[in-house]
This record gives structure tokens, sequence and C-alpha cells, in this order.
């Protein structure tokens, strides 16, 4: 990257991300047995380290902007992209935070008949994929990164 480059990092609530995957990789192995638990702790770990690295990196000490996904969605979405207008020195398009405009193969296990309809809300957590046990147990792998960005 070049020395004016910016980088915006959007950051999605751990347990949304965990869920989500999971719900990919129950339908990759529909037809195959699968370990839930283990299933979770592997998606878990992936997304640690991805977290940590990017909070780790020459990119996050030189200035990054950081932007909670579930504010791009919500309500007050305008708030969040008036921060990316900010950072990035213009004011950009708002049209593909509306809708999604790209053909989906359906059979695609990541294919979600949400990719179909207008973004209006933040009804994308997955989360009631996750038992209680599940969801403390990333809460607590996730305490450290969650002080920085309050997802609960």
């Amino acid at each position: 990257f070049g020395k004016k480059s910016k980088i915006i990092f959007i950051a999605r609530d751990p347990r949304a991300i965990i869920a989500s995957m999971l719900k990919v990789e129950l339908k990759k192995a529909s037809n195959k047995s699968i370990e839930l638990t283990s299933l979770i702790e592997h998606i878990t770990n992936d997304i640690y380290s991805y977290y940590y690295l990017v909070h780790k990196s020459k990119m996050y000490e030189k200035g990054l902007l950081i932007v909670k996904y579930e504010n791009i969605i919500s309500e007050e979405k305008e708030l969040e992209l008036i921060k990316i207008d900010k950072y990035i020195g213009y004011k950009f398009d708002r049209e593909p935070f509306k809708r999604n405009f790209f053909n989906f193969d359906k059979n695609d296990p990541t294919y979600s008949s949400n990719y179909e309809k207008n973004i209006i809300n933040n009804k994308s957590s997955n989360i009631e994929l996750l038992s209680e046990k599940h969801i403390e147990n990333i809460e607590y792998i996730f305490s450290g990164i969650n002080h920085y960005y309050k997802w609960w």
C-alpha cells in the first residue's frame, strides 16, 4: 500500500460471524455427521486470529478507520457512512448500501435469501444457532477485543 492509502476495517460482532459461518458449514455438511462444538471452536479460533492480526498489524499502528458492521446496516447507518466520507475525503455513493446488486449462485452454501432483499435492518446475526454455552465461550474469548468494540 502507498503512503496515502486509506484502509477501512469493517468489524462485525464475532458471535454473528461465527453463527453465520456455522450456518454455511452446516449447509456444506448437510448429509454428514458433524460435531458441533468442535466446529464452533474451529471457527472461533479462525475469527479470533483474524481480529488479533488486524490489531497487531502495521496498518493498525499507522491508522485505519474501524467501522462496525452492525452500524452500517442499522437505522443510523448514515452517521457511520459520514465517518467514512470524512476519512476518505469525499462523499461516496450510498446506493450499494441499500441493495445487493450481484447475481448469486443459489446452490452455493454461502448463499442467503437475504442477498436479494434490500438492506434495511440488523437481522443478520443467526446467533440463535448458538447455544447459551457457546455464546458464553465466544464472549469470554473475545472479551479483550470487545473492550474496544463494545458489541455486548
